[in-house]
């Protein structure tokens, strides 16, 4: 079998495989940072796969053009011109770019909007506690809590009041809202 054939197959086999251990287990490689926006650049395509999506475009033009010549005729290994060459690197980057493109759009589909995340009714983890912010209108202390809350989105650090003081680190305590649309726990 030829050399170009090879890698065609062994690319095309591992893209498979790596396609579908993603959709039966997900994708493990996950990065979570403060501005909520999605982890994609152009360092993203130059990745380990960036290269595999580049070798399965340079390497299907490379078998397409040796499958599809009639004027081939099976003997020997198939010689390629300098434009095939160049055509072959041409669409690598095209699937390279073109892939790239694809998981920043499905990736954008994923995303949930957490900037008016309505967390009324979650259960929320005590982090840190703030300690004494204000006082009410009818002179209660009011207390500031860091909070962990799990949502659909994933996990939220969100900064909630209440009125109890010292409420222990690690605790859980259900979120409402006022009629202010502050949270309190």
């Amino acid at each position: 079998m030829a050399w170009y054939y090879i890698l065609f197959f062994s690319v095309f086999i591992f893209f498979i495989l790596k396609t579908i251990i993603s959709l039966i287990f997900g994708d493990a490689d996950v990065d979570f940072d403060s501005d909520g926006d999605i982890d994609f650049d152009i360092s993203s395509m130059l990745s380990f796969k960036g290269i595999l999506h580049f070798l399965l475009g340079f390497s299907s033009y490379l078998a397409a053009t040796v499958r599809f010549d009639k004027t081939y005729n099976n003997i020997g290994t198939y010689q390629f011109t300098w434009d095939n060459y160049v055509i072959a690197f041409i669409v690598g980057l095209a699937f390279m770019y073109g892939l790239w493109h694809l998981y920043k759009f499905m990736g954008k589909l994923n995303h949930y909007n957490l900037n008016n995340l309505d967390v009324n009714g979650y259960n929320a983890t005590i982090l840190i506690n703030n300690g004494f912010l204000e006082y009410s209108e009818n002179g209660d202390k009011i207390y500031s809590y860091t909070v962990l809350v799990n949502t659909e989105g994933g996990s939220q650090k969100i900064t909630v009041l209440s009125l109890t003081e010292n409420l222990p680190i690690g605790s859980t305590h259900k979120i409402y809202k006022n009629i202010k649309g502050v949270c309190f726990i």
